[in-house]
């Protein structure tokens, strides 16, 4: 079986490229998961309600990083990357900065918006570079060690917004030189915004890397499938694998958003015990979980299982979902820890193999539209429904005291709705797998083959 054409650029300047990426995601977490460690004293200082809390935190981001994101993916698809990514970083840290000067929840809104529309640029271009970059049987190791940033992002997030915000918790405000007074929370957000601005300029340490015009083996000819044809006819990959896995962001939202408030609420933990707990458990979990996901999937699918991606996410629900329903019941924090651990370290770390899965059968000059598809699916199912749903369930049936009882409705109804979508998922990998299909040549949907020949799949 051959491999995608051999990449230009050499290996280590593609790894050093996932390296300056990986940073790039970090900060995106950090800035866009901190304010889930500081509900408490936001809804004090600016008179929210948990539902208000949660579309600061949900849609206010999601909404317009995914609106944004379609747009960005159609710029990856034509301009210069570098230039995209750069600009997205520093508008997102620049709008991470306007949040620590927001005084009101209608200037958090918007500031929150501007942090969405900046990080809707990210995953578009990184899944396009890395696609470049690397080969078939290597992409998901590579887009997994990328996305490894949410893992370590969220959990300095926690641990450094909880720390700084249990360290100055005695002063009612902070005076600083030019801006003036400010509550501890507004300091967080400052500092993490400034972090930002100052890593932009490090995507200009590597080259370009140089489009794909076709693949090994490949006569790619003068037409090439558009966009629309490529969804019409692939559905059930193109589109039914973002909408399962987005019935998986549902989950990951909903305890993003309220895993911290769930321990201080439950267990009597302060931010920067609530924080340390969560974010010492996503990073040592997360990246141990991302890495062996990675590399096992990439294992199985170099040996031909070629529906790998989606079936280790599946057995990954099946074992970590009833764990978790354990580990919300439990009364010890470190019961709740212990169980919750194979949520975090092999469902909560699902997007690297994800978004390898569409790497593998994407043309290279629709690589960022079908990235920014996918994100602004998941991502759209997951912060409309997860933050929103647990907290109307909080506010209306269970109280403040009782948000566990919202988590574990949440989780209940969900599995199943993944393994509904993703078991059709599968079954499209395994027929595109077993169709010896490099790249989608012309708008008929004629495939060249891997040994040169063509085969027509428009009947």
């Amino acid at each position: 079986m051959n491999e995608t054409a051999t990449p230009i650029i050499k290996r280590g300047t593609a790894w050093l490229l996932v390296g300056i990426l990986l940073i790039f995601y970090v900060v995106s977490f950090v800035d866009r998961t901190v304010i889930t460690i500081m509900i408490g004293p936001i809804e004090k200082d600016l008179h929210i309600t948990d539902f208000q809390m949660s579309l600061l935190i949900g849609p206010a981001f999601g909404i317009l990083y995914v609106l944004a994101g379609l747009f960005t993916g159609t710029l990856v698809d034509r301009f210069p990357r570098r230039l995209i990514t750069a600009a997205g970083v520093a508008l997102w840290g620049a709008a991470t900065s306007f949040c620590g000067l927001s005084g009101s929840f209608a200037s958090l809104l918007l500031s929150r918006i501007g942090v969405g529309i900046g990080e809707s640029t990210l995953t578009p271009a990184a899944h396009s570079m890395i696609g470049e970059s690397f080969p078939r049987k290597m992409l998901a190791t590579a887009v997994s060690v990328f996305t490894t940033g949410s893992v370590l992002g969220a959990g300095i997030a926690l641990v450094a917004g909880g720390a700084i915000i249990n360290l100055v918790k005695s002063y009612s405000h902070i005076s600083l030189p030019l801006i003036g007074d400010i509550r501890p929370w507004q300091l967080v957000f400052l500092i993490v915004g400034l972090v930002t601005l100052v890593v932009t300029p490090l995507i200009f340490i590597v080259p370009e890397p140089p489009r794909a015009t076709g693949k090994a083996g490949v006569s790619t000819g003068d037409t090439r499938v558009g966009f629309v044809p490529l969804l019409k006819r692939h559905w059930d990959l193109y589109l039914a694998l973002p909408v399962g896995f987005g019935c998986t962001n549902i989950l990951v939202q909903s305890y993003n958003a309220w895993m911290p408030t769930f321990l201080m609420r439950t267990y009597g933990l302060n931010a920067a015990q609530a924080g340390m707990a969560l974010g010492l458990l996503t990073v040592f979990a997360g990246v141990v979980g991302q890495i062996v996901s990675a590399v096992l999937t990439d294992k199985l699918y170099a040996r031909g299982m070629g529906d790998a991606h989606v079936r280790f996410h599946l057995l990954a629900v099946t074992v970590s979902l009833p764990l978790m329903l354990i580990a919300l019941t439990r009364a010890n924090v470190w019961e709740f820890i212990a169980a919750s651990s194979v949520f975090y370290c092999f469902t909560w770390t699902f997007v690297g193999c994800s978004g390898a899965a569409l790497q593998l059968y994407t043309p290279s000059y629709l690589r960022g539209r079908v990235s920014a598809l996918y994100l602004a699916i998941i991502t759209l199912i997951g912060t409309l429904i997860g933050p929103p749903a647990t907290a109307w369930m909080t506010d209306h049936w269970f109280g403040r005291a009782r948000i566990g009882s919202s988590l574990i409705v949440m989780t209940i109804a969900t599995l199943p709705l993944i393994w509904l979508v993703l078991l059709r998922v599968c079954k499209a990998m395994r027929v595109l797998h077993a169709n010896p299909v490099i790249e989608i040549v012309a708008p008929d949907l004629t495939f060249t083959s891997r040994t040169g020949s063509a085969h027509n799949v428009s009947s």
